[in-house]
């Protein structure tokens, strides 16, 4: 009876062919292959996007502390700062202390932006794809305007 039992149970278990384990490795590759590009594509933009919307907060920072520093009765020279890969080459924005420290009470991080993203893309409106790498905020003191530029 056991010899019997044993016989049968050897019979059901056969397990996988070597064919079916290298047609499911196959299968897996292909989906891989497609979908791995779709993947760096959206971590790509990802990036993008938030090296996008750190620098437009800066931005809205700077021009919210320079209406701030202008109530007090005080003046803001003009400056540039660009915001690269290794930081904002600026943080002294040209000896405008009074704007330092209200930025600085604002966010204390302020100067911690970075672009880290350096790969091709296009800003809306843009149909050519470019490697933007730095951000470039100006203000004027004659004219009291503040313009920024992705370069």
């Amino acid at each position: 009876m056991k010899n019997l039992l044993a016989k049968k149970v050897k019979k059901n278990n056969k397990g996988f062919t070597l064919v079916e384990l290298i047609i499911v490795i196959a299968i897996i590759a292909i989906l891989v292959a497609v979908l791995a590009p779709n993947y760096v594509k959206y971590v790509d933009r990802s990036r993008w996007s938030s090296d996008r919307n750190d620098c437009e907060s800066l931005l809205s920072e700077i021009k919210t502390g320079i209406i701030d520093v202008q109530n007090d009765g005080k003046s803001v020279k003009s400056f540039t700062i660009n915001v690269t890969s290794s930081g904002i080459d600026d943080p002294s924005l040209s000896g405008n202390t009074d704007l330092v420290t209200e930025l600085s009470s604002a966010d204390a991080h302020w100067t911690d932006v970075k672009v880290k993203h350096k790969n091709p893309q296009s800003l809306p409106g843009e149909t050519t794809t470019k490697a933007y790498t730095t951000f470039s905020i100006t203000y004027a003191e004659s004219s009291g305007k503040v313009n920024s530029e992705w370069k």
